[in-house]
């Protein structure tokens, strides 16, 4: 094996604690809704595994020396393991680390597997002490259980107009970053809503938009009936998002005589 090959491996075996760490930390949050609470940023996370992998890495070095100059066993150096890190085999402490590799491999095994460990169980516990208030997802928001149907409303701009749409949620689309794609709303229905008008020449009338809604079948509150059984609306220019939940009620229970 070449200088750049074991050089390579070492900073392998020396960065998984940290690699472990934020997997654990990550991976079991909630891979297909990532608020995460790093955000699922490469360049977060590389920033975390580094700083966990250096504390990890003293934590474990700090017990291993104490627990080798209390059994009279050789004790870990740090200069070997720079050396072999570097590829620099041909000095003192390049020989050295090759020859600690050969002699005491299970020791050094044994060492790595265990900072590995801990730093995934590190990982879990952190994971589990942030979700203990954890975000509620837009499947639970639009799907909790005992509620008949919920009823969503939400603002979306169209042609420079401003409309209220909508109906009950019948299905729903989530992305992988989390957030809320597309509804499907049975018998839905839209209101317009007044626009502010503008200094610019180029501006939209206000009433543009609302003599649209006039063909269509007005309701009270000026909502305006939209044609066509299902509604398939796109949210990802809406900025809000109102849920109205909706519960049966259950049978009369017959007073006793």
């Amino acid at each position: 094996m070449g200088s750049f090959s074991l050089s390579v491996l070492v900073g392998l075996c020396i960065f998984l604690p940290g690699a472990a760490f934020v997997l654990g930390l990550t991976r079991l949050y909630n891979p297909s809704a990532p608020g995460s609470p790093i955000d699922q940023h490469f360049s977060a996370g590389l920033a975390l595994a580094v700083a966990a992998n250096v504390l990890l890495h003293g934590i474990c070095f700090s017990v291993a020396t104490g627990y080798t100059r209390a059994h009279g066993l050789p004790e870990p150096d740090v200069g070997p393991v720079l050396a072999l890190l570097s590829g620099d085999l041909k000095s003192t402490w390049g020989m050295a680390g090759v020859q600690s590799l050969t002699e005491f491999p299970l020791s050094i095994s044994a060492y790595f597997l265990t900072a590995t460990t801990i730093a995934w169980a590190a990982g879990i516990l952190a994971n589990r002490l942030i979700t203990l208030q954890p975000r509620a997802s837009w499947a639970e928001l639009l799907k909790p259980q005992e509620v008949s149907f919920v009823w969503l409303t939400t603002e979306v701009q169209l042609d420079g107009v401003c409309y209220l749409f909508a109906g009950p949620v019948q299905e729903f689309s989530i992305g992988k970053d989390g957030n809320l794609e597309r509804v499907v709303l049975p018998y839905a229905v839209k209101k317009p809503l007044p626009l502010r008008k503008r200094k610019s020449a180029s501006s939209i009338c206000p009433d543009s938009g609302l003599q649209e809604a006039e063909s269509s079948k007005e309701l009270d509150g000026g909502w305006i009936e939209i044609p066509g059984e299902t509604l398939v609306l796109q949210l990802k220019d809406s900025k809000t998002v109102n849920l109205d939940y909706f519960y049966e009620e259950g049978p009369p229970v017959a007073a006793e005589p």
